[in-house]
């Protein structure tokens, strides 16, 4: 782990790779070691981890959040979203699994339940109130429901927070140029 967030990528796998071999089907081992892979684009050793994770441990919500991060690295969505269901099934108020759960909601263009997993999620936050992106994610589903206004106080919102993205200041430029909801576009020549 040390070595991992000083940079040294590399010596911090071959570092879990021993660990595993010592300790092999230790399930955080396996987790942190299907992070990095899966981080390092290596999404056949992170699969491999993953599952044997899942195996050792069906009842670890780590273990199928990393199992469905690497599903939605392939670009298996739906198991992606089965797996974040099954690890918010062992713990409901996961705040990365609300999140990831929401953003696979909005890829498959379910900005309703989206939406609905954002709010689940923003609770969890109580009164010091979401994160920006929590709040960028939430402006997204407002504006892929067509709820311009909402989702401009969304993204305004989220950049006042700080650490809002540049696409997030990109769509916040665009609604607030744009016409307002339920106004015919104008085209100018």
């Amino acid at each position: 782990d040390v070595l991992w967030k000083r940079g040294e990528r590399l010596e911090a796998v071959r570092q879990i790779a021993a660990a595993l071999e010592l300790s092999p089907g230790d399930v955080g081992l396996c987790i942190d070691g299907g992070r990095m892979y899966m981080e390092l684009g290596l999404l056949d050793d992170a699969d491999r981890l993953a599952a044997e994770a899942v195996r050792a441990a069906p009842r670890s919500a780590d273990a199928w959040h990393l199992h469905g991060q690497v599903a939605l690295a392939r670009g298996r969505a739906e198991d992606a979203l089965a797996d974040f269901h099954r690890a918010l099934s062992i713990v409901p108020e996961d705040r990365a699994v609300l999140m990831a759960t929401a953003e696979v909601y909005r890829r498959l263009g379910r900005a309703q339940r989206a939406l609905a997993t954002l709010g689940i999620l923003a609770e969890t936050y109580g009164p010091s109130g979401a994160p920006p992106d929590v709040l960028a994610l939430e402006g997204m589903a407002l504006e892929a429901l067509g709820r311009r206004t909402d989702a401009v106080e969304a993204y305004r919102q989220a950049i006042a927070r700080g650490g809002a993205t540049p696409e997030i200041e990109k769509r916040l430029a665009a609604l607030s140029s744009g016409p307002a909801s339920g106004e015919p576009a104008v085209i100018r020549r």
